[in-house]
């Protein structure tokens, strides 16, 4: 099981600012549900959002919302395309899908800092914070995981 995310470990502005609006959102509870989230309560937000619907099977995950900023980035617009369908330029972003599995067992944030992205693209690197949200799913789990993305520009 993943430790519980301190607010502290995570720098970047964007990212702190919506584990701060989770945080207070769920209150008392594991996470809070979908319904308690408005991406237009936030519009700065938007562009680096994403949001997950979460399946019993990691390649059947979909994004259901998927930035701008985070499409230009990965050169791939993924909003409504499952796991199993998308491009992954970086043979180690295999390995970045399975923080997304980790919101999905464990229930808890997952935060993944300064990771590079391959030279052929705009951005030299990014942070990026997975939350979940209910209601669970029938077979346990949240059933959306939300998130978003702080990318470093190239120097």
């Amino acid at each position: 099981m993943t430790a519980p995310l301190d607010a502290s470990e995570i720098s970047e502005a964007t990212l702190h600012r919506l584990f701060d609006w989770w945080n207070e959102a769920r209150g008392a509870e594991r996470y809070p549900a979908r319904s308690a989230f408005d991406p237009m309560a936030e519009p700065s937000l938007l562009a680096s959002l994403l949001m997950v619907e979460t399946a019993d099977a990691l390649e059947a995950f979909r994004y259901r919302v998927f930035g701008t900023d985070a499409a230009d980035a990965f050169g791939e617009e993924r909003t409504g395309k499952r796991f199993d369908h998308i491009r992954l330029p970086d043979r180690n972003e295999g390995d970045v899908l399975t923080g997304y599995w980790s919101v999905y067992r464990d229930g808890v944030p997952h935060y993944f800092p300064n990771r590079p992205i391959a030279q052929s693209r705009a951005y030299a690197g990014y942070s990026r914070l997975l939350l979940p949200l209910g209601p669970d799913r029938p077979s346990g789990g949240p059933s959306r995981i939300l998130g978003a993305f702080a990318f470093f520009p190239r120097r």
